[in-house]
């Protein structure tokens, strides 16, 4: 039986600047993050698909696990520490991470 296998990464993005602000952009991403998952499905599907009327079942559950994770890592640093990551597709279609 074949395996799906996803390699990501590594990957890493510099911090943006907003010092005439005063404001910490980390902090501004992950509040968006929170204010979007507590979005009902339809105002998310028009907030964040550029085709909201053909997206598959899929798209929300998937968007929303999106959203999950970028406010579960954060820190691309901390998540990626300058290495690429392996998943699997277990038996219930979900990616699991492979150790490295």
């Amino acid at each position: 039986m074949a395996t799906d296998t996803l390699v990501v990464g590594p990957y890493a993005y510099a911090p943006l600047k907003v010092r005439q602000l005063q404001l910490n952009p980390r902090s501004l991403v992950l509040q968006n993050i929170l204010l979007l998952r507590q979005l009902p499905d339809e105002q998310l599907l028009s907030f964040l698909s550029t085709s909201p009327e053909a997206e598959g079942p899929n798209f929300l559950p998937d968007l929303r696990a999106c959203l999950d994770f970028m406010y579960e890592h954060s820190d691309p640093d901390e998540y990626w520490k300058g290495r690429g990551h392996r998943y699997r597709r277990g038996p219930n279609g979900a990616w699991i991470a492979v150790p490295s």
